[in-house]
């Protein structure tokens, strides 16, 4: 196989001023229009306004002969179709038509539609990963609710695609050895350059607990055709091990995605039951500290060079380079043949491939399930609690807990809000380091902070707590409020510790009412039996046996039109 075996080269042309690349491709024909615009350009209380927008965009199009799609990803939106020449012309005529008037009558209703969407596909494991290593902000984003569709509006999201979705800043790519006759009717725009990867906020290499079912591992690496081949050779050593080998994981998948021109994210992880879990975390670790030692082996880099080549050389590989040649160009990063990249990919020694991976692995995050012990020292755990503590006024609960080591009180002032614990441990948020304040309709209130930490408020089971709601609202700009409507009967983990269980909450009152009037009546039967026949033991013995539960029957009852009730009435068992 030689250079000749590889897609043909790319062709370059433009449409008005986007940017257009072409090259023969296997049939059907292909195209996508491609915006520098995604999910790290938004904000965390208007997130999913650039999803609103490519749904609206695509909306007046409707059912058709030909195949279409639009998606959203980090750095990007693409808006794609697979069809005849003439079919591909009308739909990106109809698109960028829409781009510049959107059907905002339509604005909630797709809005339901997103939400109805989301509700069903909660963010994965490397999304969690990349939430605790950024944050809510930029790339970290996809690990959290887009909370702009929530209450959009409507002159936000028009001026949203104006911003963005311009001809300065899109490029388009089409499979066809000529590029069919149509126009992208997009207004004049700069090209936005991608925004700045932040730093991670917490010490690394890292690990943290997380409740999926299996073991993660990401870190940040610059960008190169070698780290693509570093990927390969991971996946097959972990499956290799973890499957085949010690049969502790079924799946093994890894994820390489651009963060910027210079930088990328990679991810590795593996399924496991609980008692494998350990076993998994040990495995990819010694996988991945091996080959950051020592490299590839000579055998299976060669084996691997060898696979990528007849992926290089597969005709649908064309669809591949072409979108990559259209990322590339709204990055400013270099493009590249299919044959430039597997002559860097052959010039790789193992030895610059494992200095890549150990620079790397320097920056990792391992998110391995709760009850399992990081075994390597070296990796530090991820904060739990906040390390700053507001000093300020005080606000108790109205009704103390069941157990008081569920105990917790709010200390808010200028600077921000703490949770503080009967530990003494607690979450802080600081109203100038605030990404988003959830508000509910009764009350609550949610606070997220930058570094990811939670502080959730309901004033009225504070004593004095309805002076919050002014405090809380009027320390926050208006761009941060992310209006959520009406509960749907959930109470917060934060606040949930002088509830008692749903389960009990939920009994038939009418069959409690009648339990507590049984014991009630045997109370006063057997009191009424000891006054005609003297107090014997027998008789107090019985009067206790249908008194305690009469007591705390009634404590039900009570509490069920009057929460806290039941704490209070168990609170003087205890001390009596």
């Amino acid at each position: 196989m030689d250079d000749a075996d590889f897609p043909k080269q790319i062709s370059r042309t433009s449409l008005g001023s986007v940017p257009v690349f072409f090259a023969e491709g296997p049939p059907p024909p292909q195209a996508a229009l491609i915006f520098r615009v995604g999910r790290v350009d938004e904000r965390l209380s208007t997130s999913g306004i650039t999803h609103l927008v490519e749904h609206l965009a695509l909306f007046p199009i409707g059912d058709q002969p030909y195949r279409y799609n639009g998606t959203v990803a980090g750095l990007q939106t693409v808006f794609s179709v697979a069809g005849s020449p003439t079919e591909i012309g009308q739909f990106f005529e109809k698109v960028t038509a829409s781009l510049r008037k959107l059907p905002l009558d339509r604005l909630q209703f797709e809005a339901r539609i997103l939400r109805t969407e989301a509700a069903s596909r909660r963010p994965g494991s490397i999304d969690h990963l990349l939430g605790r290593r950024y944050g809510p902000k930029q790339w970290g984003l996809s690990a959290y609710d887009e909370y702009g569709l929530n209450d959009p509006d409507p002159s936000a999201v028009q001026a949203w695609a104006d911003q963005w979705f311009t001809a300065g800043n899109a490029a388009l790519w089409i499979s066809g050895s000529e590029v069919p006759s149509f126009s992208l009717e997009l207004p004049d725009g700069p090209r936005k350059e991608p925004p700045v990867v932040p730093d991670s906020p917490i010490p690394l290499p890292a690990w943290l607990s997380s409740s999926s079912d299996g073991v993660g591992m990401c870190m940040v690496a610059a960008r190169s055709t070698a780290f693509l081949l570093l990927q390969g050779l991971l996946g097959k050593r972990a499956r290799t091990r973890l499957r085949y080998g010690e049969a502790v994981s079924y799946h093994v998948s890894t994820n390489y995605v651009p963060l910027s021109r210079d930088l990328a994210h990679f991810a590795i992880w593996a399924d496991a039951l609980p008692e494998s879990a350990l076993a998994v975390t040990s495995g990819l670790l010694e996988v991945v500290d091996q080959l950051a030692a020592d490299g590839p082996r000579v055998d299976e880099l060669k084996s691997a060079l060898s696979i990528t080549k007849k992926e290089l050389a597969d005709p649908v590989m064309v669809f591949i380079l072409l979108n990559a040649a259209a990322t590339n160009e709204l990055l400013g990063s270099e493009d590249l043949s299919a044959a430039q990249i597997f002559q860097e990919l052959e010039a790789a020694t193992p030895q610059d491939l494992a200095q890549q991976l150990s620079r790397a692995w320097e920056t990792a995050i391992v998110a391995v399930p709760h009850g399992v012990a990081m075994p390597e020292p070296r990796f530090t755990r991820v904060p739990s609690w906040s390390s700053h503590q507001i000093r300020g006024r005080r606000y108790d609960l109205r009704k103390p807990p069941l157990d008081a080591n569920d105990a917790y009180w709010l200390v808010v002032s200028d600077e921000g809000i703490s949770v503080i614990r009967a530990s003494a441990k607690c979450v802080t948020v600081l109203y100038q380091d605030c990404a988003a304040l959830l508000r509910w309709t009764d009350g609550r209130r949610t606070l997220i902070g930058n570094d990811g930490f939670v502080v959730d408020v309901f004033p009225a089971e504070l004593r004095g707590g309805e002076a919050l709601y002014y405090e809380i609202d009027g320390r926050l700009p208006a761009n941060l409020v992310v209006p959520m409507g009406d509960r749907d009967g959930e109470v917060s983990v934060a606040l949930s510790v002088n509830r008692v269980p749903r389960s009990l909450r939920t009994l038939a009152p009418g069959v409690l009412v009648v339990v507590v009037l049984l014991c009630w009546f045997g109370v006063f039967a057997t009191l009424f039996v000891a006054i005609s026949e003297g107090f014997s033991v027998n008789n107090n013995l019985g009067i206790l046996i249908y008194l305690t539960p009469a007591v705390i029957g009634t404590g039900f009852v009570i509490h069920r039109y009057r929460p806290g009730t039941f704490a209070r009435i168990m609170g003087w068992i205890r001390r009596t």
